[in-house]
Formats: structure tokens, C-alpha cells, sequence
């Protein structure tokens, strides 16, 4: 642990946002609760992490990060039903309560009772209709109907929260705004920061507007849809609303440079997107006892969850390759998941029982780094791969697929490591080759160079990348200017075989009359699989409020659209850090 003086962390009081943290769990969280425990050690500030999925064993859990070393002193795990199920008294001023929704409470009894403290209401398929939650008094505190219109038709939320003696006080028609109080409760008027690491509470904090909040999204894996090729392809669904807003956060953040890069030339989103990658988890000691090379060469190790993603199965062939040509390397992996079974046939079919070992998770497995030779990582797609700064700060040496993203970001190939073309199985296996036959004095060349390159990712110099995220962050939400209006008089939309041109005349009010006003284009097609963005030009002729801009999308960006999608355009227009879109309609052909 670092022991200079703290890091200052702008934007007050410290927030984690994902949807859930479960006993086990993947890199996306392990880098969340790291950089979370650094702001405590390194910047003297605690961090509330928050969560939102209905969660039973709260306190379990968090006992239980807490007794694997897995928080600091100073965070804690929060979750929006719990906290809200367990207050004795319903706060006051609670934010989006609906009155109509109280029309709906209808409590369970006894009968219903799955556990204690709490009750469920099943479908005949076995959906969820409704969940209560008792205090441990026994008092109901909330009840969490999904049919509140048509008993046994999910149609719609009522969330009714419940005084001390079980009575309905207040409640919300929809679960979003139901958390959206919650965050209000929590942040209580005190300035805070958020980073929101979980895909899948984007849409919470997109429509959440407190204005003490300091909102910065993370993405921790690739923005484009599995297979996509870089930059210009389809995105990510899950990904979707976080691009169409990017221009809205106070902080939008990514993982390595070759992202920024790719989702510059998707959406033209130049400075507003940070770079800040994951801290990894150096061993402490003496790096010299890392760099020896009296390791076995040819005992090598993989770790990562048994998802088709992964693509275990490569590196698995490429050993029995190398143990056709007479070779003979062993490969430990370490991981849990839907593949095991698959894998374990592959293994045994292959006759490599003796040399390829499935471990199961283990959460010490990232010290078999120091004892491994090499490690490999063949997966499709990542963020930023932190197992392997992980692997290279340990000296262990990183056999990569040259995928999107992370690897070239952090592996010199041929210096600290080695980046194979992705999906190559038979260039995997020369890779293992080299590095088990190599000269002793090479390996170890190798090992330092990598040791060194991991240097990069500790807890130190990424806490301090974060402190300037926060302080921009910070700076954009402070500079904002009224709401605006935007109407549109008159817009041409086409596409031909030089691109897609779109010619919008709007009008913008609300804002002061000489604030600057810039425009962009965004193009989706309805099932969220294209998503482009360019920036045009704004005029306005003299003493008319009218503003025209015309933006152009052509070559690469466009081509590889299909002809005959059905793409629209919606007009973004920002004035002193405002964003108002308005849909333009369909983009025609010709």
C-alpha cells in the first residue's frame, strides 16, 4: 500500500454504480471493488458502492468480500431494496412517488412465504408478480407488484413502501424512478460523483437529474457487437444507450486508447471520452524474485471464465498441436462457466488429460502467474483485460490474440510478450513454441520487460488519472447552462452512393443569445445495431434565429451499411453543455 500523501478527488463525496455484486463474480466488478479500496487508501476518501437487483443476503455478502480482502475499511455495499426495505421510518421528500400506484397494494400473506422476511407471488409459468418485504419486526416495508392493472398479467410496476406498522405511505409506477429516489435519498444534497460500471444501470442514471451529482460512465468491454469489425460496424445493444447519450455525461470513460480511437471514428466524440484503464493487483515483495527464469518453460496458465467468449478451447488445440510435433506443454485453467462440460470433453477427446487441467475458480489463482511460464488469452473481445497486467506484473509471460481491446495496449509484441493474429490457433501455438524454447536469458528479458510495462496499471497512477476524469466531470456539470428548446423548421434526409447527407434548419430557445451552438447527426436503425454520429457546422443568418447545419457521412463510416436498412436520422444539438435530439424521421434512398 502506497503511503505518499492522499490523491485529491474532486466531486465530493465517492460512488460505485453497477446492478448487482454477487459471491462470485468477473473482471468488470473485481476492477471495481480494487479501484473503489484504492480511492480509499490512496485518495483518504470512502466509496459506497451501489446496487440495484433484488438481493436477499446483503449484509452476507458484503461480510463476505470483506473477510476475502476484497474491500477496504472504507467501502461498503449498498443496495436500493434493502436500505429501503430495512428504514424504520419512511423518509421524508421522497422524489417521483406516483399516488396512483397505492391503488395497487395488495399484500401477501403468510402462504407466500419463500424465506423469511420474505414473500412471492409466482405466474403458472413461474414469473415473479409480486415480492414483499418484511422488516425483521415482522412489519411489511415494500411491496413490489408487476401486475398492478390485471392480477396475473405483467403489465406495468407498483412499488408501495410501507410505514412501521405496514401501512402504504408513498409509491412509484416504475422501477426506475423508484431507484432515481433512492439515489436522491442517498446523495441528500451533498455533491457526489458516480461512476456507473454496470451496463445494465445506464438507464437509471441517463434520465437521473440531481443537480449534485457528478455522473461519469465507465465501459468496461468492447462498444461493438461480437465479430464486428473495427472501427465501422454494429454496436452493441446493451451498449446503446450509454452511445446515444455520450454527449451527456459529465465523464464518459474508456479502457484503452485503441477504443477511444475506434469510438472516435464511430461518433466523432473527440475529448468528451477519457482514457483511464483498470488498476491491476501487483504483488508486493521484491520484483527480482518475479524475474528469475527458473520456472518451468513450459508450464503455462489461463485464467477467465469458461464463456464461449474466451475461446478456451483455442489454446486447448494449440497444445495438442504443439504435443503432435513432440512437443510436450501443460496449461492450468482457471475458471467457471457454461463451457466446462465442452471443454472437458475436448480435453479428453484430444488425449490431453495429463497435460490440460480445468481448475475452477479460485480466487488465489492469479498467483500462479509467478510460478507459470506463460499465460494465454484467446478470447473474441474485452475492455481492458486485466488478468493480464495481472500476469505481467507477476513476470509471467502474455501469448495474446490481437483483439479488440486491451492487448496492444498493454503487450509489446515481441518485447514484453507476444499478440497473435485473433482466432489464429496454429500462430497461438509457434507463439508457445518460442516462448518455451527461447534461450533462458531471452525468457528473462522478456519477464522484466513485462514486469515493467505492468507498472503502468497500479492503484497509484490510475487513482491519480481518475482525479482529473472527476475534476472535468465536475468542471461540465457546474458550466451548464439553462434547459433549451429545439424545433426543427425543415430537414432533408438521403442517402446515395457517396454516403448519407442530411440539411436541417432548426431553432433553439432557453438559452442566452450568444451562447454557442453546435449540432451533430446522429444515424440508428431500429433494431440498435447501427449507431453513427458526425458533426456539422452551424450558420445563422443575421438578425434570424434560424440555424442550419449540414452533415455528411461518406466513405468507410457508411459503406459497410446494408442497403435497404431502415436507418433514421435524429438531430443533436448542444448549447453550454445542454443536449436536445430530435427525431428527423427515415433516411430515403436515391
Amino acid at each position: 500500500m502506497d503511503t505518499h500523501d492522499p490523491i485529491l478527488l474532486p466531486g465530493g463525496r465517492q460512488f460505485a454504480a453497477t446492478h448487482n455484486v454477487p459471491h462470485t463474480f468477473g473482471g468488470m466488478t473485481s476492477a471495481l471493488l480494487r479501484r473503489s479500496s484504492a480511492f480509499d487508501w490512496l485518495a483518504d476518501t470512502p466509496v459506497d458502492v451501489v446496487t440495484f437487483t433484488w438481493n436477499f443476503d446483503q449484509p452476507e455478502i458484503e461480510a463476505h468480500l470483506r473477510a476475502q480482502g476484497m474491500l477496504s475499511e472504507r467501502v461498503r455495499v449498498r443496495n436500493a431494496w434493502y436500505e429501503m426495505g430495512t428504514v424504520k421510518e419512511v423518509p421524508s421528500g421522497l422524489s417521483n412517488t406516483r399516488q396512483e400506484a397505492l391503488g395497487a397494494f395488495d399484500p401477501l400473506d403468510v402462504k407466500h412465504e419463500v424465506r423469511p422476511g420474505v414473500r412471492r407471488r409466482f405466474s403458472d409459468e413461474g414469473r415473479v408478480l409480486q415480492t414483499d418485504l418484511l422488516r425483521p419486526d415482522g412489519s411489511l416495508a415494500i411491496s413490489d407488484r408487476r401486475d398492478p392493472h390485471a392480477r396475473g398479467t405483467v403489465d406495468g410496476r407498483s412499488i408501495v413502501l410501507c410505514d412501521a406498522e405496514g401501512r402504504p405511505v408513498v409509491g412509484w409506477s416504475a422501477v426506475h424512478e423508484f431507484y432515481r429516489a433512492w439515489l436522491d435519498h442517498v446523495v441528500g444534497g451533498e455533491e457526489a460523483t458516480f461512476i456507473v460500471d454496470g451496463k445494465r444501470v445506464v438507464p437509471i442514471f441517463a434520465d437521473w437529474h440531481n443537480p449534485h451529482a457528478n455522473l461519469v460512465h465507465l465501459v468496461h468491454a468492447s462498444h461493438l457487437a461480437p465479430g464486428a469489425r473495427r472501427p465501422f460496424d454494429r454496436v452493441e445493444r446493451t451498449r446503446w444507450r450509454a452511445l446515444t447519450t455520450v454527449t451527456e455525461w459529465d465523464g464518459f470513460v474508456v479502457l484503452s486508447a485503441s477504443q477511444h480511437a475506434d469510438l472516435d471514428a464511430l461518433l466523432q466524440v473527440g475529448d468528451r471520452v477519457d482514457i483511464v484503464p483498470n488498476a491491476t493487483n501487483l504483488p508486493e515483495g521484491d520484483p527480482a524474485d518475479l524475474l528469475r527464469d527458473d520456472r518451468v518453460p513450459t508450464e503455462g496458465v489461463a485464467v477467465g471464465s469458461l464463456s464461449p467468449r474466451k475461446r478456451h478451447q483455442h489454446a486447448i488445440a494449440a497444445i495438442a498441436r504443439l504435443r503432435d510435433a513432440g512437443l510436450a506443454v501443460s496449461l492450468d485453467i482457471y475458471g467457471r462457466g457454461p463451457q466446462e462440460e465442452p471443454l472437458t470433453a475436448r480435453i479428453t477427446a484430444a488425449g490431453l488429460t495429463e497435460q490440460v487441467r480445468l481448475l475452477g475458480f479460485d480466487r488465489a489463482a492469479v498467483e500462479r502467474f509467478a510460478t507459470a511460464s506463460f499465460f494465454t488469452l484467446t478470447s473474441s473481445a474485452e475492455g481492458f483485460p486485466l488478468v493480464m497486467a495481472e500476469g505481467m506484473s507477476r513476470g509471467c509471460i502474455p501469448i495474446a490474440y490481437d483483439i479488440a481491446y486491451g492487448p496492444a495496449d498493454i503487450v509489446e509484441d515481441g518485447v514484453s510478450g507476444f499478440l497473435v493474429p485473433a482466432g489464429d490457433v496454429a500462430a497461438l501455438a509457434a507463439a508457445i513454441e518460442r516462448v518455451v524454447t527461447m534461450p533462458s536469458h531471452e525468457r528473462a528479458a522478456m519477464r522484466r520487460a513485462a514486469v515493467a510495462s505492468s507498472q503502468r496499471f497500479a492503484d497509484g497512477p490510475i487513482t491519480a488519472q481518475w482525479a482529473a476524469v472527476f475534476e472535468t466531470a465536475r468542471s461540465r456539470r457546474l458550466s451548464r447552462g439553462p434547459a433549451i428548446t429545439v424545433k426543427v423548421r425543415e430537414h432533408r434526409l438521403s442517402r446515395s452512393a457517396d454516403g448519407i447527407r442530411a440539411e436541417v434548419s432548426f431553432t433553439v430557445s432557453g438559452a442566452r443569445r450568444n451562447a454557442d451552438v453546435s449540432a451533430a447527426v446522429q444515424v440508428r436503425e431500429r433494431n440498435r445495431s447501427v449507431l453513427l454520429r458526425a458533426v456539422g457546422p452551424v450558420h445563422r443568418r443575421r438578425f434570424s434565429r434560424v440555424r442550419r447545419t449540414v452533415v455528411e457521412l461518406t466513405g468507410p463510416s457508411v459503406e459497410w451499411i446494408p442497403g435497404g436498412w431502415p436507418t433514421q436520422a435524429v438531430l443533436e444539438v448542444e448549447v453550454e453543455g445542454r443536449v436536445k435530439r430530435v427525431i428527423l424521421g427515415p433516411i430515403t434512398e436515391g
